[in-house]
């Protein structure tokens, strides 16, 4: 793609070369003086040119739903995530464990997030990997196995799905 070979080849963008060795390395880096769509285009290209997840932390919510946007029109739709977060900071929401789900899964290649996300309590991978049921279309399963794991999980059988945690 054009958009990537102008960034990989413009002399402004050089020091994205030393960002991928340091974090090639196990080191942290940052990236700032970005603005609008060009924060998505340079992030995409450095997640390509590391071949791993890569977690971009807007300034806000307003921000990290632009980023995610412009991200998706470059990368696969699929493989971006935006991480809304839980506004009552309680439990993870049902859109933050999909987004674990995926990541524990290796889906997603992009997390886009803002600041208040990061205060979130979240469950540990073993956890997470220990209190999921997987259920693949096509693959048949016992009926009393999945009742008796919804039961451990601590679902509740109700004759109405009203909420998270019901069946």
């Amino acid at each position: 793609m054009l958009l990537r070979e102008i960034i990989r080849k413009n002399d402004k963008f050089q020091r994205l070369g030393a960002i991928v060795a340091k974090l090639s390395h196990g080191e942290r880096g940052s990236v700032t003086g970005l603005s609008g769509s060009l924060k998505a285009a340079v992030f995409s290209v450095l997640q390509e040119e590391m071949g791993r997840l890569l977690l971009f932390v807007a300034s806000g919510r307003r921000s990290a739903e632009t980023v995610r946007d412009d991200a998706q029109h470059i990368l696969a739709p699929a493989s971006v995530a935006f991480h809304v977060g839980n506004s009552q900071n309680t439990e993870p929401s049902s859109a933050s464990v999909s987004i674990l789900h995926a990541l524990v899964s290796g889906k997603l290649s992009f997390v886009v997030t803002h600041p208040l996300v990061l205060l979130e309590m979240l469950p540990q991978r073993e956890t997470l990997r220990g209190e999921t049921v997987w259920i693949k279309t096509g693959s048949e399963y016992s009926f009393d196995h999945l009742l008796q794991s919804l039961n451990r999980l601590g679902f509740e059988k109700k004759d109405f799905v009203e909420g998270v945690g019901d069946y």
